[in-house]
């Protein structure tokens, strides 16, 4: 996690290391890596798109953030 108080595109992390989390792939196992993928990384697209922009707080970045959020 940035320690700055927005988070910047290069703070998140990739698809396949959100996937990579053990919480997540509770998930996958449950709805499936198709369906979960596809979430993350709709998820992450957004949230880069407010990084841009310079409204991403740092700790929605955090892993376990994403994880719930993703959830």
């Amino acid at each position: 996690m940035t320690h700055h108080a927005t988070a910047t595109p290069r703070d998140l992390p990739s698809v396949d290391s959100l996937l990579g989390r053990c919480d997540v792939s509770t998930l996958v196992a449950k709805h499936g890596h198709t369906l979960v993928a596809g979430e993350a990384r709709a998820l992450l697209e957004a949230l880069r798109a407010q990084a841009r922009r310079g409204e991403l707080p740092a700790a929605e970045v955090g892993a376990d953030a994403l994880a719930r959020a993703l959830a």
